[in-house]
């Protein structure tokens, strides 16, 4: 059983909560409670649940001597010897396997997507971590790879509003990221990390600053956006309080508690976390029953 936890432990299942995102096309497009298109992306989610663990495991193999110099990286199962490398190399081969094949199943072209999202992973990991900016606009590709894949798997096609607020997100959260990480390692970032080497805390902030600004900006322009009030409704402007709030929950986060990490600070901060759930509760409402009231 021991074994088996730092099994579980490596593939990081709390981490499958970015996945999250292959939802929201689903979402707003309105087909939520549409049993087959629900369906796909839920298949899809648990498709890229499999990968993103395979991306993990091989991931770890790869920066095992480095994640022994982490001060929180050094617990991983493989860093700490607890799980063998030729066997987390296995079940990563397996997993990938799986996923692959589930997607052919589903949809040839989810393969793509796949694909694309694995080798991006593995190229990050082996190369472009290390590349100062360009290592923030990779993960945030990350997640927009998530998002189409979604929209993709049920035909949809992802507003240019949604583009942008998912980039911009993403760039927001990868900057808090590495200033998490610039806290905690100190002068041993750039040994961890090379790109590390050329981001410092003041920039990071302002970095961090401007992507909110960015990202609020946008939201409240795609709720009040012609196009969005045709097809929810007026309503969905006043879900801004919630999303504004939950940003600077976040910047208040980041900045005095060096917490940077975003699966991290969601189940971890309950403030956060209950904002992030009421805004999907009402973001929902207003979505779905709106009409039934108003």
């Amino acid at each position: 059983m021991t074994k088996l936890k730092y099994i579980l432990i490596s593939l990081r299942p709390k981490h499958w909560i970015k996945n999250g995102f292959i939802f929201i096309p689903l979402v707003f497009v309105g087909l939520f409670f549409d049993k087959l298109s629900f369906l796909k992306v839920l298949q899809t989610f648990f498709i890229f649940c499999l990968a993103a663990s395979s991306v993990y495991l091989l991931n770890d193999i790869l920066d095992k001597e480095k994640d022994k110099k982490h001060p929180i990286k050094n617990q991983r199962p493989i860093a700490a010897g607890k799980v063998p490398v030729i066997f987390a190399l296995f079940l990563s081969l397996v997993l990938l396997a799986i996923a692959l094949y589930w997607a052919f199943y589903l949809d040839k072209g989810l393969i793509l997507f796949i694909i694309g999202y694995y080798l991006i992973n593995i190229l990050y990991s082996i190369w472009l971590k290390n590349l100062f900016l360009l290592d923030v606009f990779i993960v945030a590709l990350n997640y927009l790879i998530r998002v189409y894949s979604g929209a993709y798997i049920i035909k949809v096609e992802v507003s240019s509003w949604l583009f942008l607020i998912i980039f911009l997100f993403a760039l927001v959260v990868s900057f808090g990221k590495r200033k998490e990480e610039l806290g905690l390692l100190n002068e041993e970032a750039k040994n961890h990390r090379e790109s590390l080497n050329y981001y410092s805390s003041a920039m990071l902030n302002q970095m961090i600053i401007i992507g909110s600004t960015l990202t609020i900006i946008s939201y409240i322009l795609y709720t009040v956006s012609p196009d969005t009030v045709l097809k929810h409704g007026p309503f969905l402007v006043y879900t801004t309080p919630l999303v504004i709030f939950g940003f600077f929950r976040y910047l208040y986060l980041v900045s005095e508690k060096n917490m940077g990490s975003p699966v991290e600070v969601v189940l971890k901060d309950k403030i956060l976390f209950l904002t992030v759930v009421l805004w999907l509760v009402v973001i929902s409402f207003l979505i779905y029953f709106s009409n039934l009231i108003f």
